[in-house]
């Protein structure tokens, strides 16, 4: 059991080093800039301010920008009503018109499952040593080898990842709800993964009132992704 830990331990840190993590997204050209934040662009309709960075997620799970698009958003409210916060609310919009809309962290699903198979093991004795080549789920070898005994198994491995969503995502997740009048709300909307292919999008926020569900505000704020 310690030797399938070593080589799964050895094949997550492989692995993950060889995920693509998605495009990171900056102002594109022409954006209003926030002073002192670093590659964040800001709009303004109707006393409805929201900024928005592309940076690359940089919490749990870190593989999390290969399986979707985070992106921080700050939103403060100046309209002179309240207004509602939902996810929904936000949608990417390519340059051939393709819209992505913003997800739900609960809606939110990592394919596949983890843990480990294979087999079998036998024997025992002092240092360790294996291998592994293939892909997820790929074939790997180890074993115990010294002056008492040897041990080893070989079959297939899979790599124990932990089911979506993470508390983390969760817990940085922009809130839905109500945003006062005067009001400032921040954190992560999720998008389906957007590859730095897609160059410049437009970050889209339609604002409804609270009380009357009207439009108060349709905001843009021009992104480019890059690699």
């Amino acid at each position: 059991m310690a030797v399938r830990r070593l080589i799964g331990a050895a094949l997550t840190l492989v692995v993950a080093g060889c995920v693509h993590y998605g495009a990171e997204f900056v102002p594109a050209s022409g954006a209003q800039e926030v002073i002192g934040a670093k590659n964040t662009a800001v709009s303004t309709d109707a006393g409805v301010t929201v900024a928005v960075s592309g940076k690359r997620w940089s919490g749990h799970p870190d593989d999390l920008g290969a399986l979707v698009t985070p992106m921080r958003v700050d939103i403060t409210n100046r309209s002179g009503q309240p207004v509602r916060l939902s996810h929904d609310m936000f949608a990417l919009v390519g340059a051939k018109g393709v819209t992505e809309q913003a997800l739900s962290p609960f809606d939110i699903q990592r394919p596949g499952s983890g843990g480990y198979s294979g087999g079998p093991y036998y024997g025992f004795g002092g240092g360790y040593w294996g291998g592994y080549w293939g892909g997820w789920p790929g074939w790997g070898w180890g074993g115990y080898g010294g002056p008492w005994g040897y041990g080893g198994y070989w079959g297939p491995y899979y790599y124990y990842r932990e089911p979506l969503p993470s508390h983390d995502m969760i817990q940085r997740a922009l809130p839905e709800g109500v945003l006062a009048d005067g009001g400032t709300a921040s954190g992560y909307v999720y998008f389906p993964y957007v590859g730095e292919e897609a160059g410049q999008v437009q970050f889209k926020a339609d604002v409804v009132s609270a009380k009357t569900d009207q439009q108060v505000a349709e905001i843009t704020v021009p992104l480019v992704a890059k690699g």
